[in-house]
């Protein structure tokens, strides 16, 4: 099921999920790569029988693997995952019905850091009418540990056709109780999109002020305007505001300012801004970022050096192919340096997500499309990395104007504070789990029938000696250059052998053994 074997190249690693229907279709969907408190990294996706978690170390190195089968795997919906600060992480499974994946029935989870789940909360569909919900993980108290989350429900009227959405915040403690939900639309049925939702903690000398939601409204223009939203500490709405013609997708507080990303899009391609504020969201400045192809950001952060992160997509949408985005760029987006992952294959769909870094990591997971097949593909990319095989483009900026506007939302929030609404919403008697949900475990490192592979010397000049612990008498091994073309393929026998690599040109290979029972893979770098 899971290969480490980067053929591309692209990344710091690259780990890709195989999944195989019948015999020619292959499935595989990324959903999410995050980081792991106390080290590693944490990836889930979808397979074709359900969802998988797997848990990595720095190097991407597999520690443990875990699958979460479903009765009806076809009717999945992405999943979401989030590290927490005593180094476990939540997670979220959607199981979806009705023809066009309208009903929506969110668990969430709370795991410990080897997978084990010690809480989870199952959200039934037909609350107050509503027929469907989608929850988005936003951010998680580095003291409490609680979770902040922008919830959406789908109210469907059969009759007619009409159908409108309500958004609410929540904050969950580490059971899962709620701490607050509040009504982010003004209780107008309909006023928002869905549209990259999320709430954040905001914070001032180091202690939480309150927590900030997005939101897009439904407007009859393109593009829509977007929304934040100012809650105190305890989910009472404090202030407003709405900026026109945007379509925020993610934030990030740098210090007393906010620095907002987002896109105005057109069938097949999108404009990207990039917006600072203070902390009450009066604008500084707008500016609009310029390239060769169209740029679509979706993810920013802040790197140790206090260096702009920002990823996303670079090129047409419609008909594509397109690439990872990511960039680095000082404060006031005056300097900055663009690099696009060159991929010999359309890609579907990128999530990518910047890490807080000396190198600037970006933590990206996407999917390619191999005629009707899907596959999965977790990466990680430093961007000062000078192994890291991607190309710089040229990306600028110039500035332009953004109107915004204070609302008149009622200071008095709609806060669903009585315990039996907040019962109604996520039932506190959902057991630890669901019948039609079993988790099997594949723990690597504990599996006998699994094998580790070194190279030595690495870097190295002439020649590379694979150790193979306890393998097979005989073997296939396979050299891949950096484009995935096999130039070595020899059989080998025996635990120690040296294959001469004299002739090969300077550059990073991959070394893939294959036996019988499994296949295992390392990387190195010819001097």
């Amino acid at each position: 099921m899971i290969s480490a074997l980067n053929l591309n190249a692209q990344s710091s690693f690259d780990i890709r999920i195989d999944n195989s229907v019948g015999s020619t279709i292959e499935f595989s969907w990324a959903d999410k790569i995050v980081p792991c408190v106390d080290g590693g990294y944490f990836l889930t996706g979808l397979y074709f029988a359900g969802y998988y978690i797997i848990k990595t170390d720095n190097a991407g190195t597999i520690e443990w693997s875990k699958s979460l089968p479903m009765t009806n795997p076809v009717d999945l919906f992405p999943s979401e995952i989030i590290a927490t600060h005593d180094s476990g992480f939540y997670f979220m499974s959607n199981i979806v019905d009705g023809m066009f994946g309208t009903y929506i029935y969110p668990t969430i989870f709370k795991a410990d850091k080897f997978g084990n789940f010690q809480k989870a909360k199952y959200t039934p569909f037909n609350l107050f009418g509503t027929i469907g919900h989608n929850f988005d993980f936003g951010d998680v108290d580095s003291v409490t540990n609680e979770l902040l989350l922008h919830g959406t429900y789908y109210i469907y009227n059969g009759s007619n056709g009409a159908c409108c959405y309500e958004h609410f915040a929540f904050k969950l403690d580490t059971a899962l109780n709620i701490q607050f939900i509040t009504r982010l639309d003004n209780s107008i049925p309909g006023k928002y999109l869905r549209n990259d939702p999320t709430i954040k903690q905001v914070r001032i000398n180091n202690q939480l002020a309150g927590y900030l939601a997005t939101g897009l409204v439904d407007v009859a223009t393109n593009p829509r305007n977007s929304i934040i939203n100012f809650l105190d500490t305890s989910g009472n709405l404090v202030w407003t505001r709405e900026y026109t013609g945007v379509s925020i997708s993610d934030f990030v507080q740098v210090d007393s300012s906010f620095y907002f990303i987002s896109n105005r899009p057109t069938f097949t391609t999108a404009i990207s801004t990039i917006v600072k504020t203070d902390l009450t969201g009066n604008i500084i400045f707008s500016k609009e970022f310029q390239g060769v192809e169209p740029i679509r950001t979706e993810s920013i952060g802040l790197s140790s050096d206090s260096m702009l992160l920002i990823s996303g997509q670079y090129g047409n949408l419609v008909p594509g192919p397109f690439s990872t985005l990511i960039l680095k760029a000082d404060l006031d987006l005056d300097s900055i340096i663009a690099m696009e992952g060159v991929l010999p294959t359309p890609t579907h769909w990128i999530k990518s997500t910047p890490v807080e870094s000396s190198t600037g990591t970006f933590l990206i997971s996407r999917v390619q499309m191999y005629g009707n097949s899907r596959k999965a593909i977790h990466e990680k990319v430093e961007f000062d990395n000078s192994l890291c095989n991607y190309n710089i483009i040229p990306v600028t900026t110039i500035p332009f104007t953004l109107t915004d506007t204070i609302r008149s939302f009622s200071n008095v929030p709609y806060l669903l504070n009585s315990y039996d609404t907040i019962q109604a919403f996520i039932p506190e008697n959902f057991a630890f789990s669901s019948p039609c949900l079993t988790l099997d475990v594949e723990d690597v490192n504990g599996n006998p029938d699994t094998h580790f592979l070194n190279v030595n010397p690495n870097p190295a000049s002439d020649y590379i000696e694979l150790t193979v612990d306890d393998v097979e008498s005989s073997y296939q091994v396979t050299i891949f250059n950096i484009t995935g073309e096999a130039i070595i393929k020899i059989e080998m026998e025996g635990n120690d052998r040296k294959i001469s690599i004299a002739d090969l040109s300077r550059g990073i290979y991959f070394v893939n053994v294959r036996t019988e029972k499994q296949q295992f893979n390392a990387r190195f770098i010819k001097l």
